[in-house]
């Protein structure tokens, strides 16, 4: 009986194997040819939502060109590893190229999503659970699979790629040559350019040649910028894309029902605190939420495309020099912000609310100790002496012989007074200019706000006045206490030692002029020094 028993279960499972060989895909699948949406759902298990579906759609036509500018969190690098593999899997010669900025870009956001959809296309459920449980070893497909390839046919490595022993391959373009990319060729090619506004304009020029032979391209990403080629795929270029759209987070499923819908998607309550942050009417949000392109606003100050690469250098400029504090005082129902720097680097931007002078100046004192290095000479601390900064300048003196104090009173005269109204309007341009010239700053949204809403104005006789705080709060609904602490950990003007705040308790006492060590370039004859005898030609006398 158990011989019989297992001689039916041989042949079921017999049955099962050549069932499931006739139910098994082969690739390339000429099934999905013109069918990218239902291959994302049938082969890679992967759901577009419905904007998103459309310009996967966009690529069927031959020479097809899609041009996407968007918002944050709408599913683009989910969407290209789709487009990819799809052309890959229904494409007897496909040759799929990967573009960005950086190829530390495909590497951390793109390709890991591409290995991701190949592991786990065709797999059964019960591969599929294996699978999650360790997707670093992929198991080996059952028959029940119909897997797109080999998992060994792809690796971690972008500029290795994705490659098929029929020629079929995916790979990420590092060429140091932006006329190489010509070379590159192929009759059934896709180019997938992803973070397309900071792509070099040389490289869509040696396009041109790839594109007599019949390419398809997609360009995706935030629309950053106001010049090169993806500006002008939805501009002046337009009519020579079959497709190009523009699509807000606040378009995504998950914003529009406030349920969440599909993981990773933006979602309402993400677009409401952006707009909390950044101002629903400023650059930054139609940007980073609306995906459009940035207008240039008369005045402004700092420009997007700056905030976004001091935001991007942070985490590769090294923190050298020494340790200044840029401390905003706020006892009366705004934050207090705290700002330490070193060198081309703010480290951190610390906010605190409900504090009182001596509470602050405990919080100053403690981050000032926990970025000290051994060797270092005593932190800087800048603070605003105006108005309740004259309480903190009391409290934080108790700690002088650790730390050197200098006061700085925004509303006195400016060490270029031909160029500024007040000494802060001087502060706010040094650090603009400090930004612009290769400062570093973390990724801090409200601060991202208080940047990009500071506009200059005509002063009369060309001097520049910035924006007053209680102009911005306007605008922004707070004080933008995090720019000011940042301005104040940047500045190294004369001023900051030479022209003191109107202090009577003694702040003279602990600012000193500067030493020639620390200011190379002071000459001999300084005008704004302080020191005994010094000619000050804006002294009143």
């Amino acid at each position: 009986m158990s011989t019989l028993t297992g001689a039916v279960e041989s042949l079921r499972a017999r049955v099962r194997q050549e069932r499931a060989k006739l139910q098994r895909r082969g690739f390339p699948c000429l099934e999905f040819a013109d069918d990218p949406v239902g291959f994302c759902r049938d082969v890679l298990h992967f759901n577009p939502w419905d904007l998103q579906a459309d310009w996967i759609r966009a690529l069927v036509p031959e020479s097809a060109s899609v041009s996407i500018a968007s918002g944050h969190k709408t599913g683009k690098s989910s969407g290209a590893a789709g487009a990819c593999l799809w052309y890959w899997g229904t494409r007897k010669r496909a040759r799929i190229v990967l573009m960005a900025p950086k190829i530390e870009h495909i590497e951390i956001v793109l390709w890991p999503e591409i290995r991701r959809m190949y592991l786990a296309a065709g797999r059964c459920d019960a591969c599929l659970v294996k699978l999650a449980a360790d997707a670093n070893d992929a198991p080996p497909p059952c028959e029940f699979c119909s897997p797109l390839g080999d998992p060994s046919w792809i690796g971690t490595d972008p500029t290795k790629g994705l490659r098929a022993p029929d020629g079929r391959e995916v790979f990420a373009y590092t060429s140091r040559k932006a006329d190489a990319i010509g070379g590159i060729s192929g009759p059934e090619m896709l180019f997938i350019f992803d973070e397309a506004s900071g792509i070099d304009e040389a490289v869509f020029e040696a396009m041109k040649g790839n594109e007599a032979g019949g390419v398809r391209k997609l360009l995706l990403g935030n629309p950053l910028r106001t010049v090169g080629e993806f500006f002008e795929s939805h501009h002046r270029s337009k009519r020579f894309y079959s497709y190009a759209a523009q699509i807000s987070s606040e378009m995504t499923p998950n914003a529009r029902t406030g349920e969440k819908l599909i993981p990773g998607l933006a979602e309402k309550g993400w677009c409401e605190k952006r707009a909390e942050e950044w101002g629903i009417d400023s650059a930054l949000y139609a940007v980073r939420v609306k995906g459009a392109f940035p207008k240039s606003e008369a005045g402004q100050v700092v420009p997007f495309e700056v905030i976004e690469a001091a935001e991007k250098r942070w985490n590769i400029t090294p923190a050298v020099g020494r340790l200044q504090l840029g401390v905003d005082v706020a006892f009366t129902g705004d934050d207090a912000a705290i700002a330490p720097r070193r060198g081309s680097k703010i480290l951190e931007v610390v906010s605190l609310n409900g504090l009182d002078e001596h509470e602050l100046a405990e919080h100053v004192v403690g981050i000032a100790r926990a970025h000290l290095n051994e060797r270092d000479q005593k932190p800087l601390v800048l603070y605003d002496a105006n108005g309740p900064g004259a309480r903190f300048g009391k409290a934080i003196r108790v700690y002088a012989d650790e730390l050197e104090i200098v006061p700085i009173n925004g509303v006195r005269r400016p060490t270029k007074p031909r160029e500024y109204h007040q000494l802060r309007d001087e502060v706010a341009d040094f650090f603009a200019k400090w930004l612009k010239g290769g400062g570093a700053i973390p990724i801090d949204g409200k601060l991202e706000g208080e940047l990009q809403a500071l506009r200059a104005f005509d002063a009369g006789a060309g001097r520049r006045r910035m924006m007053s705080n209680d102009e911005t709060k306007k605008i922004l609904k707070r004080s933008p206490d995090r720019r000011n602490a940042c301005e104040l950990a940047v500045w190294e003007g004369r001023a900051m030692v030479g022209e003191l705040a109107e202090d009577p308790e003694g702040a003279a006492a602990v600012a000193r002029p500067p030493r020639r060590e620390e200011h190379p370039t002071a000459g001999a004859l300084d005008p704004y020094s302080g020191n005994a005898g010094a000619i000050n030609p804006y002294e009143s006398r």
